[in-house]
């Protein structure tokens, strides 16, 4: 349930930011953004921007009232994949040693909420969310200043915590099923 809590609102914050990108570039008539990590540059890029963000919060109305949720799978997928292709597989330079621990912890938050975006109620999945949510919480310990020190401590606390519950929960569900 925590998890899923969490793969909606990181995929809303996401939704967002990318809404709220092609809304300053087009406010700005500049519609030339630089972000490297993204396949599109120019108009192409800011159209891309606007278009994933306005689907990105319909795909989320619609996982939130139950309708369609094979649909917020499918976004949480492709975020995690752009993600993780825009910022590793990508010629993508990071801007020092903390731009490289941000970008991991956000395609390490991107994996757990495509984890929590599932919606499947599985041991296995459970174990799998629980190490994912444990490495995040290790990360974000590790990484203080990637972000706001005092905010990512206290979540990597909170996925640390989390990560372990799921694991404990899924060895009990294995235990309860023999």
């Amino acid at each position: 349930m925590i998890i899923r809590f969490f793969s909606f609102v990181f995929h809303f914050a996401l939704a967002v930011i990318l809404l709220g990108l092609s809304i300053v570039a087009f406010a700005s008539g500049n519609h030339n953004l630089q972000l490297d990590w993204l396949p599109w540059s120019g108009p192409t890029q800011t159209y891309w921007l606007l278009g994933l963000g306005l689907g990105g919060i319909l795909v989320l109305a619609l996982a939130l009232k139950g309708v369609l949720r094979v649909l917020f799978l499918a976004w949480t997928v492709a975020a995690l994949i752009m993600l993780a292709r825009g910022f590793f597989f990508s010629p993508y330079v990071f801007d020092g040693w903390s731009g490289f621990q941000t970008a991991l912890l956000v395609v390490l938050a991107a994996l757990l909420a495509a984890v929590g975006g599932s919606g499947v109620r599985d041991r296995g999945l459970l174990a799998v969310g629980g190490v994912i949510a444990i490495l995040f919480g290790i990360a974000l310990l590790v990484f203080p200043l990637a972000g706001a020190a005092a905010l990512i401590v206290i979540v990597g606390i909170f996925a640390l915590v989390y990560g372990l519950l799921q694991v404990i929960s899924a060895l009990r569900l294995r235990q309860a099923t023999r």
